[in-house]
């Protein structure tokens, strides 16, 4: 491989030149300068090869000789005019976006190459990183590079948060400070102005960027009369040869999300490991959590319904799942498979039995509404095992763990089950267990695309994942395509029926002791109902029923209108209805053949 570098009329050839040279020597490459529809300059040429490109499109021919030298590093001068793709793309913004090859461009300013003792690499940018690395082939023996994060003023904290920031980012690329890296903070109002605070004691500012705007920042800095002159540099790593539109998406979305490293993965999956086994642990908390749930819904208390969620071991052997999934890990794999069944298994008697012995008869609203499950339980499932499996990767975001088993709910839907097997309810049985397939088969799903997404990888066999793995994916995904028919179907029901909610909310005690106070004058005048409208149909804003067994009088509706309006303070629809009370027909004798007189027959 080689390291290219690409003049054209007007560039400063000797600082490009020198400072290619050092770029070449730092990755052991040999230079070649491409003199782009340029005479050569011979005498700056010694000692590298020198390649004349004559082409109306630049670009494309540039481009054309990294792919048949199989160019490493392609260097490109930032105040470069030639235009490229359109009137308004220079030349070095074209290559920096089209170029397959690592590509760097720069703005040697007043600076030859000569020196590079010391480099400055500005954070907080996608590809500060790589930024780092590169200038940790480029540094001049016993060199320094800082690492600097140009922090907001913030307050007498916005140091310590910078800093705080910095460490971070550095830990996160696994970038630790040594003899030669000494990171720092600066603060400023713009970037520019906070990296040119400290440019005076470098000889380079080295980011990592794929587009030209932070160069463009800098540029009018590095150009200014001063006593020890930079040079301004961005850097892009490699792209694949044959990187489609859609891989250069992908590239470029796991470039901003952050990969697991070696040790993450393996603390990952030491974890999951763990947490996947059959063991007393798991089997009590299982049990535990199952006793919970079906208490809770029994009565109907949604407070325990959620803690028995927390407590819920359930959450970590599907994440197993996922990732012996994307491993390709045959034996996480049955373990993670194993345990939740064993675990589904023991819920399921839990459930049952606690019901048996427990004298309800008529089942709570918390477990008919886990008997019709939607379209809209599938997503949340699904999202559920992708938040849970980006919180099992990154040990800074585990606390959420508990929220998201909370959000996946796997055994209320197990226990409301057992409940309706146990109470002779199967169609509410067959209703909450086909929720809780689909939080098995989502789970699983979810976590399996977001180990994929954040790096892990896994054995593969012929051209392709295992056969097994393949099988397993398509299993998930066909249950997925079948569980949509009933899920939809109870969609479509809850659109047309609308949610189960209230009729009426009640009013505020002040409302009510002051709407009794005032029926207390009235014989014969009883409260049967006040509250507020549940309905979102209906403009009224209170609605009140009264029982009578004598005429209201007028002034009594308008009196409760106005009381209502008075205690809360402002205009309300208020409608008062009256249900005239009626006395009991009195009893009959029956005829002694059994049948119905006529007054004791009922009205048609």
């Amino acid at each position: 491989m080689s390291t290219l570098l690409a003049i054209t009329n007007g560039d400063p050839a000797a600082a490009l030149i020198g400072w290619a040279g050092r770029f070449a020597a730092s990755r052991e490459e040999a230079l070649v300068v491409l003199w782009v529809n340029r005479e050569p300059d011979r005498a700056l040429g010694h000692g590298h090869e020198s390649v004349t490109l004559r082409d109306s499109d630049p670009a494309g021919a540039i481009l054309a000789e990294t792919e048949r030298r199989r160019a490493g590093l392609l260097i490109v001068n930032a105040g470069d005019t030639t235009l490229v793709l359109d009137e308004r793309t220079p030349l070095c913004e074209g290559l920096l976006k089209q170029a397959t090859c690592e590509v760097m461009v720069i703005d040697p300013g007043r600076t030859d190459g000569s020196r590079c003792k010391r480099i400055l690499v500005p954070m907080g940018m996608p590809l500060s990183s790589e930024a780092v690395r590169s200038a940790e082939r480029l540094v001049e023996e016993d060199g320094r590079i800082t690492p600097l994060l140009v922090g907001g003023e913030l307050g007498e904290d916005a140091r310590k948060i910078a800093q705080h920031e910095l460490d971070y980012e550095l830990a996160e690329a696994g970038i630790q400070a040594s003899g030669s890296i000494r990171a720092t903070v600066v603060l400023a109002d713009r970037y520019e102005e906070g990296v040119m605070q400290r440019a005076d004691e470098y000889d380079l500012i080295l980011a990592g960027s794929s587009t030209m705007l932070r160069l463009r920042q800098l540029q009018p800095y590095l150009h200014q009369p001063r006593e020890s002159p930079i040079a301004g540099a961005i850097v892009r790593p490699a792209r694949s040869e044959r990187e489609t539109p859609w891989g250069g998406l992908t590239g470029r979305f796991k470039r901003w999300w952050p990969q697991l490293e070696s040790t993450d993965r393996m603390d990952l999956f030491s974890r999951l490991q763990s947490g996947s086994r059959w063991t007393a642990d798991f089997a009590l908390m299982m049990a535990l959590s199952a006793a919970l749930a079906t208490l809770g819904l029994l009565q109907g208390s949604t407070a325990v319904v959620i803690g028995a969620m927390v407590v819920a071991p359930l959450m970590t052997p599907l994440i197993g799942a996922g990732l012996a999934m994307v491993q390709g890990n045959l034996r996480l794999f049955r373990h993670s498979v194993r345990t939740t069944l064993f675990g589904l298994g023991l819920g399921l008697a839990v459930s049952v039995g606690l019901t048996e012995v427990t004298p309800m008869e008529e089942l709570s609203l918390e477990v008919l509404m886990r008997g019709q499950p939607t379209l809209l339980d599938l997503g949340v499932a699904f999202l559920s095992g992708a938040a849970a499996a980006y919180a099992m990767a990154r040990p800074n975001v585990l606390a959420a763990l508990g929220g998201v088993a909370t959000a996946a709910a796997l055994v209320p839907p197990l226990a409301s089950a057992g409940i309706a097997l146990a109470t002779g309810h199967p169609i509410v049985a067959r209703g909450a267990a086909i929720l809780l397939i689909t939080n098995l088969v989502a789970i699983i799903l979810g976590a399996a695309g977001v180990f994929r997404l954040v790096g892990v990888q896994g054995a593969r066999g012929g051209v392709g994942p295992r056969l097994w793995v393949r099988r397993s994916v398509l299993a998930l995904i066909l249950v997925s395509v079948l569980l949509v028919a009933p899920l939809g179907m109870w969609t479509a029901q809850m659109l047309a029926a609308g949610q189960i909610r209230p009729m009426a909310y009640p009013l505020s005690p002040t409302v009510g002791r002051a709407i009794l106070a005032r029926l207390s004058r009235e014989k014969g005048i009883d409260l049967l109902l006040a509250g507020r409208s549940g309905a979102d149909w209906d403009d009224t804003d209170v609605t009140i029923v009264l029982t009578a067994n004598r005429p209201v009088p007028p002034m009594l509706i308008t009196d409760l209108e106005r009381i209502v309006e008075q205690v809360r303070g402002y205009d309300v629809n208020v409608k008062v209805r009256v249900v005239s009370e009626a006395p009991f027909a009195s009893a009959s004798p029956r005829p002694a053949d059994g049948s119905q007189t006529p007054a004791s027959r009922p009205s048609e």
